[in-house]
This record gives C-alpha cells, sequence and structure tokens, in this order.
C-alpha cells in the first residue's frame, strides 16, 4: 500500500500549532521538514490560510500539493495501518490530525501539534484514529530548502542612551571579580609553603591581611556590579516588552480570534526569559569563557598532565549536556503549551463563572482544567526525568575526575614532584576552572533554549502588522460617507462567502438600520464599515476614497460604537466611558452619560463617576453595562456610529431614550437590531440574507 521512495536517514520534528485550527498545517510542516522542506507555521500560514473551522481532507492535499509532497488520502483500519509509510498523517479525534512516526511491534510513536510526542500503545491509538490517514513521499519537483520567518534578537530592543557604557561596566567588573577569584586560589599555597613550613607568623599576618582586603574588595565590585545589572536588566526588559506590545496592539483583529488567550500570554512571558538572557546569561557566558580558558593556561603551567586530565573530563561533560538539548527544548515546549492551554481555561472559568455555577458544571469544568493540567505535570515530569539522568551521568563523570586528580596529585607529593601547598593550590583552581565550565555550560544550553523562546515570539513579531503608526492625524470634518461597491467577504481559508456582491450607498446623517437572521452576515458587515476586517473582494469608500491600510487608523478615529465583543475594561467608570483619554472633558463626560440614560444612575453611587468597575463588570447589571459603553460611543463625538444589538438588554423606556439621543446626534449610523423601536427611527432597513444585503421597503420595515 506504501508510495515508494528511497529510504534516508532522517528526523521528524515536532511541531506545535499556535493557532487553534491549524493542526492539518503543523501535521504538513513536520512530514515536509522530514523529508528536507524546512518550513514554519509562521510562512505556511500566510500562504495557506485555514479558516476558524479548521482544514478539510481536500484542503490539506492541496496545501502537500503546493509544497511539491505527493501524497494521497487512505482509509484503512488498524489490521492494515503496517502498510502505511510513515510519516503519515492520521485523523484524530474525527476534530484533529497527527503524524504516526513509527509502528513498533506493541508501541507507536505519534507527534500532536497539540501536545507534543507520545508514545501510544495499538490499543490507544486505536481509539483515536478514526481510519483516515494522509500518505506523502517527495514529489519531482521537491527540493531540500529551508523557509523560515522568526524574529532575531536585535528586532526586539533598540540601543538605549548607557546601552554600550552599561555592558562595558558589567564585562570589567565581572572580569575583575573572577580574576580576583583566580588570585585567591594563591592564598593557600603561600600559607602553606611560605608560612606554615617556614612557621613565618609575620608572613601569615600580611597575606591575611592582604588577600582579606582583596576579597572585601571582591564583595564591593560584586555589589556594584548586581546595582548597574539591575538597572540595565530593568530597561531592557521594559523596552523588549514595550515594543513587543505595540507590536501586537498593531495586529488585525482576525490574528487574536484564532489564539487563546493563555496562549498569548505564555508567549509574551517569554520576553523576560530573553532579557534574564540578554543581561545577565550572556556576560556570564563570555567572561566564564574567558576565565575558563585563562585557568585552563595557569593549569597546564601547574602540571601539563593533571591538566589534560581535567580537560577531558570537562569535554566529556560538555558533550553530554549539550547533547541533550534538543530533547530538553522539545519537553520546555511541551510544558509551555499544556501551561497556556491550562491557563486560557482558569480564565475562560473565571469569566463564565456565573453560568457554571447556574448550570451546575463547575465539576466537568474542574476535571478539564485537571485533565490539561495533568498534561503540564507529566511534560515536567519528563523534562525533570531527563535532566536527573543527565545530572546523574555529570555526578559520576565529576566525581571520578575529582578523584582521579587528587590521587595523582597526592602522589606526586609523596614523590617530592609537587609540594603540599603547590597541591592545593591546583585544585582550587581546578575546582574554580571546573566551576566556571560548569557555568559556561549552562548558559550555552540557555542560549541554545532562547531559540524556542524567540520561535514562540515571533508568532506574535512576524505577523503583518496592518498599519505601523498609531499617531495619525484625524480626518478633519464630520462627514461620512459611506460605498460598498461589489464588497465579498470569506474567513481565511474558508471559500464559502459570508458577503458576497454587497453594493450600497449610506449618505452623510443617514440612519441605517439592519436585519436578518443569526449568521447571515449583518455583524461581518458592521466589522467591514468599521475598519476592523477587509474585504475579500470588491472596494469600501468612505468620503469616496478608497478604505485602505494606509487610511485604516484615519477612518477608525472617525468611528464609535458598540460591537457584540466589547466589554468593559478594569478601572473606574470614568475611565470606562473615557477609554482613559488623556484631557477629560468634564461636560462631555456628563453629556454622554446623560445621553445612555446612566447617569443618574452613577451620580447615586458614593464614588460617583470614580466608582470601580472589574473587567467583568461585577457592580453592573448587563442593561447598565450596556448603557456604559453606548455612553463611550456617544462620548467619542465620532462621525460615524456603529451598533449591533446595542440596545438589546434596554427596557422599552431607556431604549427610546437611547434612540432619541441617536437621532439628535445627526451622523450616520448603522445599527444590527431585532427590535422594532431601532427600525422606526431608520431612514432605511437593510436586510442581510445567506450573505446579500437588499433594501427593505419601508412599509415591510415597519
Amino acid at each position: 500500500m506504501g508510495l515508494s521512495f528511497p529510504q534516508t536517514s532522517r528526523k521528524l520534528p515536532v511541531i506545535l500549532q499556535a493557532e487553534k485550527t491549524e493542526c492539518g498545517l503543523a501535521c504538513l510542516a513536520m512530514v515536509a521538514a522530514y523529508y528536507g522542506h524546512r518550513v514554519d507555521l509562521n510562512t505556511l500560514r500566510h500562504e495557506h490560510p485555514v479558516s476558524s473551522r479548521g482544514a478539510t481532507l481536500g484542503q490539506l492535499l492541496q496545501v502537500a500539493d503546493a509544497l511539491h509532497l505527493q501524497s494521497r488520502a487512505l482509509r484503512v483500519d488498524m489490521e492494515e495501518i503496517r502498510q502505511i509509510r510513515t510519516p503519515a498523517i492520521l485523523h484524530w479525534d474525527l476534530d484533529h490530525f497527527v503524524v504516526l512516526r513509527e509502528l513498533g511491534r506493541r508501541h507507536a510513536r505519534v507527534h500532536d501539534p497539540a501536545t507534543g510526542e507520545h508514545r501510544l500503545t495499538l490499543a490507544e491509538l486505536g481509539r483515536h484514529f478514526t481510519g483516515v490517514a494522509i500518505e506523502s513521499v517527495p514529489g519531482k519537483a521537491f527540493c531540500v530548502q529551508t523557509r523560515q520567518r522568526r524574529s532575531r534578537l536585535r528586532e526586539l530592543f533598540a540601543v538605549f542612551p548607557g546601552f554600550y557604557a552599561s555592558l562595558l561596566q558589567l564585562f570589567v567588573l565581572s572580569l575583575l571579580i573572577q580574576l580576583v577569584g583566580i588570585g585567591a586560589a594563591f592564598y593557600l599555597q603561600l600559607v602553606i609553603d611560605e608560612s606554615i613550613t617556614k612557621a613565618d607568623v609575620d608572613l601569615l599576618t600580611v597575606l591575611s591581611t592582604g588577600f582579606g582586603l582583596l576579597m572585601l574588595s571582591r564583595v564591593g565590585m560584586s555589589f556594584l556590579r548586581g546595582t548597574v545589572q539591575m538597572a540595565f536588566a530593568s530597561l531592557l526588559g521594559f523596552q523588549m516588552a514595550g515594543n513587543v506590545m505595540t507590536h501586537l496592539m498593531k495586529l488585525p483583529v482576525d490574528f487574536f480570534l484564532k489564539r487563546h488567550v493563555g496562549d498569548l500570554v505564555s508567549r509574551f512571558a517569554g520576553v523576560q526569559e530573553i532579557r534574564q538572557l540578554l543581561s545577565e546569561d550572556l556576560i556570564t557566558a563570555v567572561l566564564d569563557g574567558l576565565m575558563a580558558s585563562l585557568t585552563l593556561l595557569v593549569l597546564f603551567v601547574f602540571d601539563a598532565r593533571l591538566a589534560l586530565i581535567v580537560t577531558v573530563f570537562v569535554v566529556l561533560s560538555m558533550t553530554l549536556k549539550l547533547g541533550v538539548v534538543a530533547p530538553m527544548r522539545a519537553r520546555t515546549e511541551q510544558i509551555m503549551v499544556a501551561e497556556a492551554k491550562a491557563n486560557s481555561t482558569f480564565m475562560e472559568s473565571l469569566r463564565g463563572i456565573e453560568m457554571l455555577k447556574f448550570c451546575c458544571r463547575e465539576l466537568p469544568r474542574i476535571r478539564h482544567w485537571r485533565h490539561q493540567l495533568a498534561e503540564q505535570v507529566n511534560a515536567g515530569v519528563q523534562l525533570r526525568r531527563l535532566t536527573l539522568r543527565v545530572e546523574a551521568v555529570y555526578g559520576v563523570i565529576a566525581a571520578l575526575e575529582h578523584i582521579l586528580v587528587v590521587t595523582l596529585a597526592a602522589r606526586a607529593v609523596l614523590a617530592g614532584q609537587m609540594t603540599l601547598g603547590f597541591m592545593s593550590a591546583f585544585l582550587a583552581l581546578r575546582s574554580q576552572f571546573s566551576a566556571s565550565v560548569s557555568s559556561l555550560i549552562d548558559r550555552l544550553v540557555q542560549m541554545r533554549m532562547m531559540s524556542l523562546q524567540l520561535e514562540r515570539i515571533s508568532d506574535i513579531t512576524c505577523a503583518p502588522a496592518e498599519f505601523t503608526d498609531f499617531h495619525v492625524t484625524p480626518a478633519e470634518g464630520r462627514i461620512c460617507e459611506l460605498s460598498l461597491v461589489g464588497v465579498g467577504y470569506c474567513y481565511a481559508g474558508d471559500p464559502r462567502p459570508v458577503l458576497q456582491e454587497v453594493s450600497l450607498h449610506i449618505a452623510t446623517g443617514e440612519i441605517i438600520a439592519i436585519t436578518g437572521a443569526s449568521g447571515s452576515g449583518k455583524s461581518t458587515l458592521l466589522k467591514l464599515l468599521a475598519g476592523l476586517l477587509q474585504p475579500s473582494s470588491g472596494e469600501l469608500l468612505v468620503n469616496g476614497e478608497s478604505l485602505h491600510a494606509e487610511r485604516l487608523r484615519r477612518h477608525r478615529h472617525q468611528c464609535a460604537g458598540v460591537l457584540q465583543s466589547d466589554q468593559l475594561l478594569s478601572g473606574t467608570l470614568r475611565d470606562n466611558i473615557t477609554l482613559y483619554d488623556d484631557e477629560v472633558d468634564e461636560l462631555r463626560l456628563q453629556q454622554a452619560a446623560a445621553m445612555a440614560g446612566i447617569q443618574n444612575f452613577i451620580q447615586s453611587l458614593p464614588m460617583g463617576y470614580h466608582s470601580l468597575v472589574g473587567d467583568m463588570g461585577s457592580m453592573l447589571s448587563a442593561g447598565q453595562a450596556q448603557r456604559i459603553l453606548l455612553a463611550r460611543a456617544f462620548y467619542a463625538r465620532a462621525s460615524l456610529l456603529l451598533l449591533d444589538e446595542a440596545t438589546a438588554n434596554l427596557d422599552q423606556a431607556v431604549e427610546n431614550q437611547v434612540l432619541q439621543s441617536v437621532r439628535a446626534l445627526g451622523i450616520t449610523t448603522v445599527m444590527i437590531t431585532h427590535r422594532a423601536a431601532p427600525l422606526r427611527i431608520a431612514s432605511r432597513v437593510l436586510q442581510c440574507h445567506e450573505g446579500r444585503v437588499t433594501e427593505v421597503p419601508r412599509e415591510a420595515g415597519g
């Protein structure tokens, strides 16, 4: 059954998905990398976007063909699965894809893009495998290449004033501290060979005083280095986190719709890991390398034979630790992914706590979270088990080296080839050399692991921003005329149109009501008008000008409204209405609250506009929260007002008051509604049906 292709020694990587529905792309990336075409998910996602519903089998075959992989879909049962050529993509649990790496007599190795590598029994494999597989081999046009878009360290920060001076200070201070440490090793030799042997008390006093002052200076330099390092690390971390956050805020809305909050938080937290490596570990690694080289040179001057033995054992230790970087990296990534999932579930549970309690579903939710926590703990256990094995072997190597060196040095003393003080100094230097090399190896491992953090952050920093500058001069005037010309919209990777061939004109000051069944494209149309989504086809004109990337920010400065996803932020009611405006117009704030019918309630509170509200609106009813959102829209004094079911939670009296406020504004307004009251103030009523927009006669519209 398997396709014929010559076998070579290859390795199947583990590539974990970043978006909820890109497991199929991740599997194809693994298979392509196995044959030599290394392409990261950032590149693959950009070239072959997947819809929020995921990729179908046919779409995966199309992507495989674009990668020049000769692929075919197979339907096999567990009795025939051994005939599939590995690596093969398996359909998993009816809603997922994994890669079958190898199949043994009793166990199978599976690379899951959601959770990493797993060793399963054949019975476990059979419970998850649906019977559909994709078999792939390189086609004639396939070529070995690497196409990866990753962030470079230099892209995460800019050189700030004092950057190089701080680096130089850290380097010089660290160098002096290390040199003092080397000098201290000679203290024992001089005390034993020159003071004790010759019974010279005065020399002992001089040596003790001199080396005591030397060690005090080392303490002072360590304190000074710590102070400089603290300031340098703080500035570097602040700048790096700020740069990543700034780019994150420039990304389009659909970037966030495809990702879990916990995953983004986990990736963003990687900035601090990189900051520590740059501000602390990098300088330490350079100095450890210099000190190890200098100390080794001194050891060879002392005794070349013993120094050679020390060097051999150090090389063995370095080979051991660097040799396990790849499996440690894979397990660390599994921990990060599992932790992100558990955190996402935890945050979702807190946000949905009322629903969970109302439905009495606390225990099922706890079980779901515990399952994800167990994955995180198991991944941590695997990493710790690997670390313990490495530490055990490393301990054996270090013990053998120590015993061998001490034994040979003692024999040299007994044979009169070395003094006792000379031996003590050599052993002290050997200990310092071993410590420097051990620290250097650990730093090198951490730097190799930094590529994992960079790769995860690249999902944010390599994503294309929808605009380049936050500071855009708003358009003058309050004219807002909208025209849609043959506009269509499809979600990425989904050929089915949400909207198709929409053409309409909205005049300045017109109030448009949009009705239609759920899922007919109403909210999508509103997001297109807001510039939150870009048309897949056709053109959107604002004031007669095409709305493209350069004009997005300017257009949004003219927009205000209430969308379905709007929510309150942690802070005061004043902050939520003004959205943290630097120069709050108090009169406009009160007018906006009055227009939304919420001013009396706010004034009845002990703290008034300074009353605190949580991000989940804890003290507010649904109607009150909605009126705060309406006040936010009114405060903006925009030229275009977009309302998506913005009065759904209001009683009839308050709704009528809000609608009269909307009419009094006299600005272009587009409302989505299923209620009669908004239809009565509309100048026109449009209906969405199966992606098409038609005008409803006023009689039918009410």
